[in-house]
């Protein structure tokens, strides 16, 4: 046996024996790619001699020079797993370590696998998902699978018959680098090349029944040539994955790290992951998850509080770069265990009346301070006008001053509302223009 008949064997062995856990293995079948798939797995192979390929270079640009006008007319966009989410491309999706990105894929294949809507999205087609680790191994993320699944179940309301079909149809594959090796490959002469490893993987995704429609390579530092190649390797890495997602008709995204200083500044574009930029400019799809900090956290969803940040549970999922349908909105989550539960962003319409409401309340609160601090000097028989309490230090409930333009402001509206008045001063207090002072109406 070779050994790429060798890898072969194994990956279908994990994909057939092992399921998605314990007691969910599937049944076998066969282990023969097709013909075509084959013809394409060579034809994609080629990429690494292209001197050599004179022919099969001159027969495919003469190809496309002759396509004529009924071509064009019957062109269609890009095919999507999930309409204006998930493409059939290459994807990159960045995050720092820790912050739960292998736990959202795998909350994302529950609702790719079970038709539910994903972000609000519609799945428009349903299929095997599999998440490929160089990381823990498979044992590890079917154990945080399972808890996935028990969570969605409790708190996603998903019925028992989503939940089965995911464990039948989430496949969870190791991919051991000391082993494997990694997907590309560089020569003593510095030239990358595709490694045969991948084209195996390729060939054992193609065998699957449903087929494929959402695969992840998790994470990408274990997949590649190695990090020192920076934008070459990672041109090349993201164009053989963008192909193979092609050739596979899914979604296939690498799992990529940010670098320290986009971590630490929270830093949010298409550029983000760590390495050279190139990886997601050629990816047709780039997101980005962050965990949302306290301090960020003015313009939360409803459901979703401060205390809920403080503990590190609201999460940000955003997409950076969409070549396929408009840039997405981003998406707030909630992570209750191992489930994340989407909430939809507040519209600018809907944060301008939140933030009207939250000046009223502030406004209202002014009020009862400023009359609970006069109504204070009055129990002293003490009379002060409006300019001079607005020049006083008034404190708010937490013990905070009150500006003095907030104080004015109350002042006005009490005034407006009836609920302070201005009250003439005893003759032998008036002073040149001081002739009257700030009363609670209660008093009068």
């Amino acid at each position: 046996m070779t050994p790429a008949e060798k890898l072969h064997a194994e990956l279908v062995e994990v994909l057939t024996t092992n399921g998605a856990g314990e007691g969910l293995s599937i049944d076998d079948h066969e282990k023969v790619p097709t013909e075509a798939y084959a013809q394409d797995i060579a034809a994609m192979g080629e990429d690494a001699a292209p001197s050599e390929n004179v022919a099969a270079i001159r027969a495919s640009l003469l190809a496309d020079l002759a396509v004529g006008a009924e071509a064009i007319d019957n062109a269609q966009g890009p095919r999507h797993i999930v309409d204006g989410l998930l493409p059939v491309a290459g994807g990159n999706f960045a995050g720092s370590g820790g912050t739960g990105k292998t736990t959202l894929v795998l909350n994302e294949y529950l609702h790719v696998i079970s038709g539910h809507a994903l972000y609000g999205r519609d799945v428009i087609h349903q299929g095997t998902c599999v998440l490929v680790t160089a990381e823990d191994g498979p044992a590890y993320y079917r154990y945080i699978l399972r808890r996935v699944l028990e969570d969605a179940a409790q708190f996603g309301n998903f019925p028992a018959g989503a939940i089965a079909r995911a464990k039948q149809d989430i496949k969870i594959l190791g991919w051991q680098r000391d082993r494997f090796g990694p997907i590309a490959t560089v020569d003593s002469a510095g030239t990358l090349h595709r490694a045969q490893g991948f084209d195996t993987l390729l060939e054992v995704l193609a065998e699957l029944d449903p087929p494929p429609v959402y695969v992840s390579l998790d994470p990408l530092s274990l997949f590649g040539p190695g990090e020192r190649y920076l934008n070459d390797g990672d041109a090349f890495v993201a164009s053989m994955v963008h192909r193979a997602a092609q050739k596979l008709q899914c979604f296939l995204q690498v799992v990529d790290h940010v670098s320290q200083n986009v971590a630490r500044a929270g830093t949010v574009d298409q550029h983000a992951a760590r390495g050279g930029t190139a990886k997601t400019d050629n990816a047709r799809l780039a997101r980005q998850l962050v965990r949302v900090k306290p301090d960020e956290a003015e313009n939360l969803p409803d459901r979703l509080t401060p205390e809920d940040c403080e503990a590190g549970r609201v999460l940000r999922l955003h997409w950076t770069k969409s070549n396929y349908a408009p840039l997405p909105p981003a998406v707030w989550l909630l992570r209750k265990g191992f489930f994340l539960e989407p909430h939809r962003a507040a519209t600018a319409e809907e944060q301008a009346e939140r933030r009207r409401e939250q000046i009223t309340q502030l406004q209202a609160t002014d009020i009862q301070n400023v009359i609970a601090h006069v109504a204070a000097f009055r129990a002293r028989d003490e009379r002060h006008s409006a300019r001079e309490y607005s020049g006083m230090t008034i404190l708010d409930a937490h013990g905070r001053a009150i500006g003095r333009d907030r104080i004015r402001r109350a002042i006005d509206l009490a005034r407006l509302q009836g609920m302070l008045v201005l009250q003439p001063l005893p003759a032998d207090e008036c002073r040149g223009a001081r002739k009257d002072f700030l009363d609670v109406r209660a008093a009068t």
